[in-house]
């Protein structure tokens, strides 16, 4: 049953989470396959597009499938977490997760209709190229999955790491570590090469929804915090 007990507990076990993301994962880059012409750096999502360039130009075009190759590792890995007490309902879990994504992401998105942030992206899109609505819902499948798995699954978990060592407890390390990985997930928007032109308003919006991506990462887990983040993107390309 949609948003019961079980659909809250089953959600958030890392077979079920797992599956979830490295089903948008896979989605993102058959979708990059069927986009075929040309190359394909110019097809990925930011995180993913920056770190292939790295490695094309610093060791070897051949190894630019490790950023994905690691990524779809790290996913199984996570997927195998807590085996012996996996949820036996799957295809249901999942349903209610796509439901729950889309529901999560409407604030967001009426929050960047008030700030203005939409326009600012619409406008971006059209300098980098990705004018067509099938190449932008691409790119936010890749976004959903990179930018979780980095920023809230790698960087926030580290964070929360960190603070307890400095003895955090509680809400104050989670401000901490939520506030933190949401400043940096923001900045990450005008590192090269693929930088974006700074605007405060589109920057202050986009720490609001480093924590809230980080909220939902700390109470609904790493699957819907993908989620929300990839239908987030794919209505705001729409708009």
């Amino acid at each position: 049953m949609f948003f019961g007990q079980d659909y809250f507990r089953a959600s958030v076990h890392p077979l079920v989470a797992g599956s979830f993301v490295l089903s948008i994962f896979l989605g993102y880059e058959l979708g990059i396959y069927l986009l075929g012409a040309g190359d394909g750096l110019a097809w990925r999502t930011g995180l993913d597009a920056g770190l292939r360039l790295i490695i094309r130009q610093r060791l070897s075009p051949k190894l630019e499938w490790m950023p994905a190759g690691t990524l779809g590792l790290a996913l199984l890995v996570y997927c195998g977490m807590h085996w012996r007490d996996r949820p036996a309902e799957f295809l249901g879990t999942w349903a209610g997760m796509i439901v729950e994504s889309i529901l999560l992401a409407l604030p967001l998105l009426w929050l960047a209709h008030w700030c203005g942030s939409l326009e600012f992206s619409d406008s971006v899109r059209g300098q980098i190229g990705f004018g067509s609505h099938g190449a932008s819902i691409v790119a936010s499948l890749g976004a959903g999955v990179y930018e979780e798995v980095v920023f809230r699954g790698l960087l926030l978990w580290s964070l929360l790491v960190g603070g307890r060592c400095l003895g955090l407890r509680g809400w104050v390390k989670f401000l901490w570590a939520g506030g933190a990985s949401a400043v940096l997930f923001a900045c990450a928007h005008h590192v090269p090469p693929f930088q974006e032109p700074y605007q405060k308003t589109v920057f202050l919006f986009r720490v609001f929804a480093g924590l809230y991506f980080a909220i939902l990462f700390w109470f609904r887990g790493l699957g819907i915090a993908a989620g929300v983040h990839a239908c987030y993107d794919i209505l705001a390309s729409f708009q």
